[in-house]
């Protein structure tokens, strides 16, 4: 796998290749969403029109993938034209389509001028923080679902051979309990992983779109504008919240489940009829609300105690 910064480019000039010539790509334009030669960076940084915009280096940005703003800046209302524009009342983006009509009577304020100490805001840093939080809440998530899932495993052979270590004593008696139990272990098992499992297509969905926009808010962070990360954590706002208490719902939903072998037998025991080598049962554990935070765990817990 190439890990240098041109593989994450294109390998040319996108403003030369337009003009039929290869020049080869040196920069990344973070508002252009493009890469630049070096003629192209030096032109684009003097230019009255372009000179404010963030310009990286390729080299300087190695096994980083550059998130394209651009998803994001188009209307819900009006898809063929870009948010420009923030009302201040609605704390909402919108085009100049919007203006006359959702916000005819708002405060209404160039994304430009508004935007200039985004990476700075609250808001940006809040949810900078949320994201990485949600994502990390949520890969524990995924950890344990897995390791549950060993542990069941694990138990299941732990249980057979118990099992099979009493076959010796049993003979032909304890083949015909141990295919029972055998096949009580196979149909607990199946109820137990799909009980673990259940929840395994929300929570992998969770943690790919948190995933998403945690490196969409990284990039950001370290080499996009001020306008980019204003228009990312406004957009993003609403999908973080969403995101949290899908979150909060999976963990509160979560149990720990595995099987476990019980017997009373003994050797007096085997010198009796046996009609039976024990019994397997599902075994669940409640998990402390360790990765989300304490205030949601609390309540939560609170929710529980008066259930019980």
């Amino acid at each position: 796998m190439q890990t240098d910064g041109q593989s994450l480019f294109s390998r040319y000039c996108e403003p030369c290749f337009r003009g039929n010539k290869e020049s080869i790509t040196f920069s990344w334009c973070s508002d252009c969403e493009e890469t630049l030669c070096s003629a192209c960076d030096e032109a684009h940084r003097i230019s009255k029109a372009s000179m404010s915009h963030t310009a990286i280096a390729v080299d300087k940005m190695s096994s980083i993938t550059p998130i394209t703003v651009s998803s994001y800046v188009l209307c819900e209302a009006h898809p063929e034209i870009n948010m420009e524009f923030y009302c201040s009342e609605h704390s909402l983006l919108c085009c100049r389509a919007c203006i006359p009509t959702i916000h005819r009577f708002c405060s209404i304020v160039s994304i430009e001028d508004v935007s200039k100490t985004a990476k700075q805001s609250a808001l940006f840093e809040k949810l900078s923080i949320d994201v990485k939080e949600l994502f990390d809440a949520t890969a524990c998530l995924k950890d344990r679902r897995s390791n549950n899932l060993e542990e069941i495993i694990q138990q299941e052979l732990t249980i057979t051979s118990k099992i099979k270590q009493l076959k010796a004593v049993f003979d032909k008696h304890f083949e015909k309990l141990e295919s029972k139990l055998e096949n009580e272990i196979k149909q607990l098992k199946q109820k137990v992983v799909s009980e673990v499992t259940q929840n395994e297509n929300a929570i992998d969905k969770l943690y790919i779109s948190l995933k998403k926009h945690k490196a969409d808010f990284q990039f950001v962070t370290d080499h996009g504008s001020n306008k980019q990360a204003f228009m990312l954590a406004n957009i993003l706002k609403p999908e973080i919240e969403k995101k949290e208490s899908e979150l909060n719902e999976l963990i509160a939903l979560e149990r720990k489940i595995g099987v476990e072998f019980e017997t009373n037998v003994d050797n007096v025991y085997l010198e009796n009829a046996i009609k039976s080598l024990g019994t397997i049962k599902i075994s669940e554990t409640s998990i402390e609300y360790k990765n989300i935070r304490p205030s949601i765990a609390q309540s939560m817990k609170s929710k529980e105690e008066k259930l019980a």
